[in-house]
């Protein structure tokens, strides 16, 4: 097992290391930048100075390249080369052939190399250049003269460089136009040795300073743990008395910075630890009482456990059972209701034909009274059997036999064949419907069963035929909705107060507004289950100015539902 290191050692090593590390860090970094510094600031100044070389070259040599005078531009040249970091010296004409150059210590080879990097046009320019080992800097400053066109009232006289051969009077009395001219380029090739040599100096100072840094940052670190270890130290060693059970052993404050606080609560500690003793002894006696009563009802509670295991598995299973008949009397309330809505279908429409026959004056004329009769055998037989049929297909949807067909669908086209087939229910009545499609993205489809979605709407509107009163306005809408379609059925009827709102889709339940009455008490609730069946939803809001609103919010493209083909 490795031995565990003392622990005022472990920790002056660890904060002697952590704060020579900054502190090593601190004066590497610093050092780092000093150099980059000095760098950048010997570059600047070599730059500068051979931008002031240039220019004042410049400025001298413009007489020369205006008149090609190669002699006096190559003695400038000797003067400048005189330096001893100019490595070649070029002065060329606006076109770019030189005039005048001096090279010394290969300078020939980097002007033959630099050549295509000369700048055209009037620019100026620094930059650093590497070729081979040879490091410069190439400078190039543009060569201008002044050109003054000087305008009496008579004539006009051109001047280049100075407006001499007038007097001042007659200078006076001429307009003077200045021009800047773009005549030639000076380019220069400065050695950038010094600034290596510069940079040796810089660094063995800065490496000596940062040395020294360093080196009195450890000292200072070393005396900053020493003073911290000290006081650890002691309450270490009251730390170990508490240990050995010695709960009355005190730390010896001193000073009032952290560790005299660390002090203070260890010894506030040691005095919660006294008093906490006394408690855990108060406890255990509690406790062996507590275990002495637990054991005698544990001699009882495997019975209890077994006896109680025993009733919830009794009832679980009569629970089971229960289910399992609620679903067996689901399923034949189902067959049964749907048996018996077909097998209604057949002498209902037998008897609906022969009451029809008899009201339109087939089997000869009926006396009023009959023909009254008559039309209520009409009116209640279509009522039954639109029960029936209601009754068929919502017991086909909870057996999960209903085929849902998906296929594009146009939504817009459905609206406008479910305003002309309810035609003739609202136009009897007096109503108008209105449908608005401004909303709905025409280029997009629905995916959905074409008759089942057909069915949802032919509900809901004559739902709002029936509820309406003669002369009102029905409103039918659809509405894109990011990945949704949202279609809206509105009436002008009483409406549905809040807490009768989900009681409309359940089956059998009707709100009658106290003058009509009528229909199955299944349509919505059928239409519910289709919509769901499309993994839509269904609720009805509160029209604005009175009337109810069914909206429909069905998803562009659903997930398969049970039985889809």
């Amino acid at each position: 097992m490795k031995a565990a290191v003392p622990f005022h050692r472990g920790i002056a090593a660890k904060a002697l290391g952590v704060l020579t590390l900054i502190v090593t860090v601190v004066s590497l970094v610093s050092g780092y930048y000093s150099l980059v510094g000095a760098r950048a600031l010997l570059t600047e100044q070599l730059t500068e100075r051979g931008l002031v070389l240039a220019r004042s070259l410049a400025v001298n040599a413009g007489y020369g390249v205006y008149t090609e005078d190669t002699i006096t531009l190559n003695q400038l040249l000797d003067s400048v080369t005189a330096e001893p970091d100019v490595l070649f010296a070029v002065i060329t004409s606006a076109d770019g052939t030189d005039l005048a150059r001096r090279s010394r210590r290969g300078g020939d080879a980097l002007l033959v190399a630099m050549r295509d990097r000369f700048p055209a046009g009037d620019v100026e320019q620094a930059q650093a250049e590497q070729v081979g080992d040879e490091g410069f800097l190439l400078l190039s400053t543009p060569v201008k003269t002044r050109e003054f066109v000087l305008t009496d009232q008579e004539e006009s006289f051109l001047i280049s460089f100075l407006d001499v051969g007038f007097s001042p009077d007659e200078r006076l009395e001429m307009t003077r136009e200045e021009h800047q001219i773009l005549r030639g380029h000076v380019h220069l090739g400065l050695s950038t040795a010094d600034i290596g040599d510069g940079m040796g100096e810089v660094t063995g100072k800065v490496a000596a300073l940062s040395v020294v840094v360093i080196l009195a940052g450890i000292a200072v670190s070393a005396l900053l743990v020493r003073l911290m270890v000290r006081p650890l130290l002691r309450v270490t060693h009251v730390t170990t008395q508490v240990a050995g059970g010695n709960l009355s052993a005190k730390v010896d404050v001193r000073g009032q910075d952290e560790l005299a606080l660390l002090g203070h609560a260890f010894n506030q500690m040691t005095e919660a630890l006294k008093g906490r003793d006394a408690q855990i002894r108060r406890s255990q006696e509690r406790l062996a009482n507590a275990n002495k009563e637990l054991a005698d009802l544990n001699s009882h509670l495997e019975d209890r456990v077994a006896q109680r295991t025993m009733e919830l598995r009794e009832k679980s299973e009569a629970l089971e059972k229960t289910n399992r008949e609620l679903v067996l009397a689901t399923e034949r309330k189902s067959r049964f209701m749907a048996n018996l809505a077909h097998e209604l279908r057949t002498p209902l429409n037998s008897v609906i034909g022969f009451s029809e026959a008899l009201r339109d004056g087939l089997l000869g004329p009926l006396p009023d009274r009959q023909l009254k009769y008559v039309n209520n055998i009409v009116t209640s037989g279509r009522h039954i059997l639109d029960m029936s049929g209601g009754i068929l297909d919502l017991s086909k949807i909870e057996a999960g036999t209903v085929a849902v067909r998906l296929e594009s669908l146009d939504v817009a086209q459905a609206l406008e064949e479910i305003v002309t087939i309810t035609e003739p229910q609202w136009a009897a009545r007096g109503l108008s419907l209105v449908a608005d499609v401004a909303d709905l993205d025409r280029d997009r489809a629905c995916l959905a069963d074409r008759g089942k979605f057909k069915q949802v709407l032919y509900n809901l509107v004559s739902n709002a035929i029936k509820f309406s009163p003669e002369g009102g306005v029905l409103r039918m809408s659809a509405r894109t909705d990011g990945d949704h379609f949202e279609l809206r059925v509105s009436d002008s009827g009483p409406g549905v107060p809040e807490h009768h709102r989900e009681d409309v889709f359940e089956e059998f339940r009707q709100l009658s507004d106290g003058e009509r009455a009528g229909g199955s008490g299944l349509g919505l609730s059928i239409t519910r289950k289709l919509v769901e069946l499309h993994g839509g939803t269904i609720w009805v809001e509160e029209t604005p100015g009175g009337g109810a609103t069914f909206v429909v919010r069905l998803p562009e493209n659903p997930p398969p539902p049970p039985g889809a083909v």
